[in-house]
């Protein structure tokens, strides 16, 4: 688990390479490890689909408002 947890971290600078190897793991993992660690797992799998949603919309506003900014200079 404490390996998923530092791999997100990472990709912070890893530009999303490291993320995608957690999520991985952590699909891996999930099945065979205890309760508590099943549920962290699927914390972390939930996390990672719900920042690439966040990252997707942040980027599309953010290509949005620029657009809308430029029209008006």
């Amino acid at each position: 688990m404490v390996v998923v947890y530092v791999l997100y971290l990472l990709g912070i600078v890893s530009f999303f390479i490291t993320p995608l190897i957690g999520l991985v793991i952590a699909y891996v993992q999930r099945g065979s490890s205890t309760p508590t660690g099943r549920t962290h797992f699927t914390f972390q799998i939930y996390t990672f689909w719900l920042s690439l949603l966040y990252s997707a919309v942040n980027f599309v506003a953010s290509m949005l408002f620029l657009e809308i900014g430029r029209a008006h200079v």
